[in-house]
């Protein structure tokens, strides 16, 4: 492992490591001996650990072992994609692998992810591995019930920092931490093949080719065997509050749900008003398996 600097003043190792043919991209911070805690990051261009987990992580370590991937078509990890399949199905086989060359399977992991990683942890807890002890997700629906300025905004980039700023604009408020923001999302945007795997699954199809794909999400909700904590940004300009609801009466235990006044990533511009609801949900699932 190599050290990336300090993020935050906190000490953060960086691994590539091969799984099942592919080479994924993860950091760590913590002690290697303390409960794990994965964090899953955002699907938006310029997406990885560092670009959504950057600022939060502080707020876990030293209590908590920090998991944090690139998953593929993003970060430091490999820039491929399937077209044959939704973009899950192919990115939770990714992180169940690094769970178990991690050895973490031995014990029990707790997933946090915002947006898309959010997404890919609901739709993680609906697979119910017996390696998952709870699922956090900020903003992330699991797919539908986003907006129409969502739909229209965030599926184009046109290559540069000034369009960029305006999509790192819809998911943060453009305050003292946008610059830091931008210089880690731009330069994780510019990655080698990381445009052309987000911008290929985008491709239009001809009318004849195009087949509604099954999915019943969320029913699949039913098998989840885990805590699950659902967060939501008031301001949130991306997805309907509907979302909440929807997840809700899915899951076969109710959710904690916690509303928090903020937008789309509050890990990126507001993370100690995230980490509080964070923690104590970690906090409490750590005592429940204690005492069990």
């Amino acid at each position: 492992m190599t050290n990336t600097g300090g993020v935050s003043d906190v000490l953060v190792r960086e691994s590539l490591v091969s799984t099942d043919q592919y080479s994924t991209r993860y950091i760590e911070a913590g002690p290697s001996d303390a409960p794990v805690v994965v964090l899953l990051h955002d699907g938006t261009w310029g997406g990885s650990a560092e670009t959504t987990w950057r600022s939060f992580i502080p707020y876990l370590v030293p209590e908590f072992r920090i998991i944090a991937p690139d998953l593929l078509g993003f970060g430091g990890s490999d820039k491929s994609v399937f077209f044959d399949r939704v973009s899950y199905d192919f990115r939770i086989p990714q992180l169940d692998a690094l769970v178990r060359h991690l050895s973490l399977d031995e014990s029990t992991v707790q997933v946090v992810g915002n947006s898309y990683g959010g997404s890919m942890a609901l739709r993680l807890a609906s697979r119910a591995p017996t390696w998952l002890g709870s699922v956090t997700s900020v903003g992330g629906t699991g797919g539908p019930w986003r907006t129409e300025l969502s739909r229209r905004e965030l599926g184009a980039w046109d290559g540069t920092r000034v369009d960029l700023e305006r999509i790192a604009g819809l998911l943060i408020e453009r305050g003292p931490r946008f610059d830091e923001h931008m210089e880690l999302r731009l330069r994780h945007a510019q990655q080698p093949g990381h445009y052309r795997a987000l911008a290929s699954v985008s491709l239009p199809l001809p009318e004849a080719l195009r087949v509604v794909p099954d999915d019943p999400w969320p029913a699949q909700l039913a098998a989840c065997q885990v805590p699950v904590q659902i967060i939501h940004g008031t301001r949130d300009i991306l997805v309907d509050k509907e979302w909440i609801d929807r997840i809700g009466s899915a899951l076969p235990e109710p959710p904690r749900r916690v509303l928090l006044d903020a937008m789309h990533s509050p890990n990126i511009d507001q993370p100690g008003l995230l980490a509080e609801p964070v923690l104590a949900f970690l906090r409490e699932n750590l005592r429940v398996k204690r005492y069990r």
